[in-house]
């Protein structure tokens, strides 16, 4: 005997702790990408030392402190730009993952110096 038997798939909600979960998990990126944004930006300053070769140091003639570090305290910087550049780049990101701009300032600001937290950037 041929049985009448209805299949159907239910489309369900996902629960409420998974929906937690993937915010957290987007502002989590969206913070990270922030500091990683943020540090671009500051790492066109020349005052960062080089990596010196063996030769150098047997020579002596690598310097403790690299030649272009007096340039970031004795050349002017243009602040408004730089912070503009890491404001753009933070409403870009938030407007992308549709997260508060506050609310990612806090969270990078959490994640890069809590002492809670041992995996940094």
């Amino acid at each position: 005997p041929d049985a009448d038997i209805h299949l159907s798939i239910a489309i369900k909600s996902s629960p409420d702790w998974w929906d937690v979960w993937k915010d957290r998990l987007v502002l989590l990126a969206t913070a990270r990408r922030l500091v990683r944004e943020v540090a671009s930006v500051l790492g066109t300053f020349h005052g960062d030392p080089s990596d010196a070769s063996v030769e150098d140091f047997y020579l002596q003639n690598a310097p403790f402190l690299p030649s272009g570090a007096s340039e970031v305290l004795q050349v002017p910087c243009d602040a408004q730009g730089i912070l503009a550049r890491i404001r753009k780049s933070l409403r870009e990101l938030t407007d992308t993952s549709g997260v508060d701009e506050a609310l990612t300032v806090e969270f990078a600001l959490e994640y890069l110096g809590g002492y809670e937290n041992r995996h940094r950037v």
